[in-house]
Order: C-alpha cells, then structure tokens, then sequence
C-alpha cells in the first residue's frame, strides 16, 4: 500500500506518495508509448504548488495548467507554468474546459482538489475520446486491500463509469498509478442513457 507522505518539493509543500515522482514518470512514459505525446497537463487544485512546480520541471516542454481558489503565496515562476485562479465549475465559461478544445493537444487532467470524485465526473464528457486522459488522487482499491492510505478520500467503486450524461471512461495503468493512490480513465464513446 502506498506510504502517505507530505513533503518539500523545492521550497513548496506536497502531498503525494514518497515515491510519486518515481512512478509518475513510469506512467507517463508508458502513457506516451500507448497512445502518443500528451502537450497539456492540467492540474485541478494548486494548494502550495508543489506538484505544479514539479510538473513543470520535469516536463518543460509540455504546457503545465494549475487551478485553485486561492493563488499560492508565492507565484511558481516557471515560463510553462500558467496559474489559473478561481474556481472550475463545468461551464461552458470554464477555462479549463476551454484548453481541452483544441484537437490536436492532448490533455491530462489531475483531479487533485477539493472534491476529487465531483471533479472527475464534471471534467470526463469534456474529454476527447480514446485521447485525453483525466486522473484523480487519494484513491483506494478495496479488492487489493489498499485501506491504509492516510489521506483516502473515496474507493475505486465509487468512481462513476458512466456519467449522468452518458460519457464512459475507461481504467488504465491501474497497477502503475495504484502505487501512488491514483487512478486514471480514458474516455471512450458516448452511450445512449
């Protein structure tokens, strides 16, 4: 089960996994490999700004998106790092949904704020099939007995397949992204509800 773990990231506060940056490059690697270079990634909930900082360290060439209520007391300072302040609603006026508009940009969406299950059911319709994939932190499997993660915030089987307007994700890299109590879908085709 994944070890719980707040720590700093260059000056910033981060609540991860003390080996989440070891098996989030092994998943982004192999997402990549699957299924093609992703230009975005969006990060719902900036907190202190560790993770949005880190994202843009490692990946400069990819445009880095964090949103939050609240701006961190000091701005992250990396050229590819844009911070949105304010909240994301699912609106059509939500600048979020926004940067998941263009079709040749492949997006990855980081659920990790203040309701991770809400934001995965807004933010997956906006998804562009078989392309962009959404992911949520604080995640546990109760079938692989991962009940000790300090910070669970819901289970795997409260994750909706089916959102209320008919989107279906679908689960990938479950054992990589599992080791760090995440989890993440790809969108796949619209059903009739």
């Amino acid at each position: 089960m994944p070890e719980a773990g707040h720590f700093d990231y260059q000056g910033r506060w981060l609540q991860q996994h003390s080996a989440f940056f070891e098996w989030f490059e092994i998943f982004m690697i192999e997402e990549e490999e699957a299924r093609g270079p992703i230009h975005r990634i969006i990060e719902i909930g900036t907190g202190a700004g560790g993770l949005a900082k880190y994202l843009g360290n490692t990946w400069t060439g990819k445009a880095i998106h964090t949103f939050d209520l609240q701006a961190p007391s000091v701005p992250i300072g990396l050229s590819n790092v844009t911070q949105h302040i304010g909240d994301c609603d699912g609106t059509t006026n939500d600048a979020l949904c926004e940067l998941l508009l263009p079709s040749d940009k492949r997006c990855l969406v980081l659920c990790d704020g203040g309701n991770k299950l809400a934001e995965l059911s807004r933010y997956a319709p906006h998804l562009k099939v078989g392309v962009d994939v959404i992911a949520a932190h604080d995640c546990v499997d109760p079938e692989a007995g991962d009940f000790d993660w300090a910070w669970r915030e819901f289970t795997l089987e409260q994750v909706p397949y089916r959102t209320t307007l008919g989107t279906r994700i679908e689960r990938i890299a479950a054992g990589v992204l599992r080791q760090i109590a995440w989890v993440g879908y790809i969108r796949q085709a619209d059903v009739m509800v």
